[in-house]
């Protein structure tokens, strides 16, 4: 989508940052368009598209790509919106044929507790041991578990303790409609992690459902086979959700290793396991070098979008170039001397 890729291996340190720098700026200029674009769609603004268009210091073929994901965007969140719908009314049905309710209910839409509780029951068969809110969000169903086993028993996974869940498509009672669906557990009663557990799955949702995956975006592989394609930006996919709910590189390492994430690597032979685990080290290393100028959500907000087109195996050399970059960035300096002080 950028400009592709290029080698950080020059033989002089001043040639690399001469030859580094215009590209390295040109990355994080489309990365802040992309956090702009990500706040006004959350806004449901209008004025989206005339904003990418008078980008001039980004590529035509750039900009184009932007359109069709924001216009990938409102589509989504159109037909969300109108599945949300129905699911409640055939919900408040089932729940008023059933008794659950009285006859003051038939005018109200269900909450988001009982719908949660009525979408539970449906499809699992059993009630819940907690609370089930329901609700919509972007072009993404949330389903938000006060009690773990009740996330666990959903998303079927039971056995694997995680603070939240994206599932790529789920079919609900919709006459075999499918769509995205995001499961936390807000059990602990921490708002804080709840918050940055959310970041965390909706970043699944863009990387999945509007990025799909990466294809259209990174430039073609020189080597390697397609299993191992697929692995990488799955794995990409994960460490660009750690990165943005504010994980360390040492986190994103442990978790990616542990075994949560096994299913990633079942296909690949021991030479291509090794190969991505030593881009993820490499990865962990970068980030960590680099935490005091990644510190701020804003900050890791950028470094995610900027490496959007940018292959897994790529992505320290990538890391390394931007963190350098955001040293002389007025508001990491700022904040760097106010923890000095």
């Amino acid at each position: 989508m950028l400009e592709e890729v290029i080698k950080f291996e020059p033989p002089r340190e001043e040639v690399r940052v001469e030859r580094e720098a215009p590209l390295v700026e040109q990355r994080v200029k489309f990365a802040r368009t992309c956090l702009l674009v990500e706040e006004a769609l959350s806004k449901k603004s209008e004025k989206v598209e005339p904003f990418v268009l008078s980008r001039t210091e980004l590529s035509p073929e750039i900009r184009e790509r932007l359109l069709d994901i924001i216009a990938q965007y409102r589509k989504k969140t159109e037909q969300t919106e109108y599945a949300f719908q129905r699911l409640q009314e055939i919900l408040l049905e089932a729940e008023l044929l059933s008794g659950e309710l009285d006859g003051a209910a038939i005018a109200n839409d269900l909450g988001p507790s009982d719908a949660g509780r009525a979408l539970f029951i449906r499809m699992m068969g059993l009630e819940p041991r907690g609370s089930v809110f329901l609700s919509q969000l972007e072009g993404y169903i949330l389903m938000d578990f006060s009690d773990e086993s009740d996330l666990q028993a959903f998303t079927q996974t039971k056995g694997i303790a995680a603070g939240g869940w994206f599932q790529h498509e789920r079919e609900f009672v919709l006459q075999g409609e499918r769509f995205p669906v995001v499961s936390v557990n807000s059990s602990k009663g921490n708002r804080e992690n709840d918050r940055l557990v959310l970041l965390h799955e909706r970043q699944h949702f863009v990387n999945q459902k509007l990025l799909g995956f990466f294809y259209k975006d990174e430039p073609a592989p020189r080597s390697g086979g397609e299993i191992e394609r697929i692995a990488e930006r799955k794995v990409k996919d994960e460490v660009l959700a750690y990165m943005r709910n504010g994980s360390s590189g040492q986190q994103i390492q442990q978790a990616l290793g542990g075994h949560l994430y096994l299913d990633l690597f079942d296909d690949l032979n021991e030479d291509e396991k090794s190969r991505i685990h030593q881009s993820l080290q490499d990865i962990a290393m970068q980030v960590d070098t680099f935490a005091e100028n990644f510190a701020s959500e804003a900050a890791r907000g950028l470094l995610v979008y900027a490496l959007i087109d940018v292959p897994l195996s790529k992505m320290p050399n990538w890391i390394r170039a931007i963190g350098e970059h955001l040293e002389s960035v007025p508001w990491i300096i700022e904040k760097r001397e106010k923890k000095a002080a």
